[in-house]
């Protein structure tokens, strides 16, 4: 109701800003009724609505070419050779996010010479049981802003996060 732009419109915004969130969290958010939603609960499940409405698949439609055999795959064994996994350990980014699994890509990075065979013995059993593990399955979804309004949940892009070392043996593999 107050005039944008006036004293007591910057001094409501102030409040609302300092009440919102602490250093680097989301600010305040408007949900669709107009409200403002302060708390991080409140702001957690309005991006978990948000990002499931932009994310959802369209119907399947099925037609003649929309069935495909199932690939062949070898149940004996899996050319997993050291070198590719040492080569992907070095090519790490150390300052990409760490995921779900809480294991940051520096220190992948710098034990790669004592990791390289755990992981080929790794990767080499997730071909032959055919399951990717669980935990590099979830991901973290972390809300990024866009463009244009700040308080807008739809003007922000959810970005995974996932596990660094499910990266490392889906690169090899």
């Amino acid at each position: 109701a107050l005039p944008r732009g006036s004293k007591q419109w910057w001094r409501l915004s102030a409040v609302i800003m300092d009440k919102a969130t602490g250093p680097g969290g989301v600010s305040a958010l408007k949900n669709g009724d107009g409200e403002w939603v302060l708390s991080p609960v409140a702001k957690a499940q309005l991006f978990e609505t948000t990002f499931a409405e932009k994310s959802a698949l369209p119907d399947v439609v099925a037609n003649d070419y929309s069935f495909l055999p199932p690939a062949a795959v070898s149940d004996s064994w899996a050319r997993v050779r050291t070198r590719w996994v040492a080569s992907e350990l070095r090519n790490l980014d150390i300052a990409s996010a760490t995921g779900p699994d809480g294991l940051a890509s520096r220190v992948l990075k710098r034990c790669a010479a004592s990791l390289v065979w755990p992981l080929v013995l790794l990767a080499k059993l997730i071909v032959n049981v055919q399951k990717w593990p669980g935990l590099w399955t979830t991901h973290w979804v972390i809300p990024i802003y866009k463009r244009k309004s700040v308080y807008r949940a739809d003007k922000y892009r959810g970005v995974h996060l996932t596990a660094q070392v499910s990266k490392v043996i889906e690169r090899v593999l």
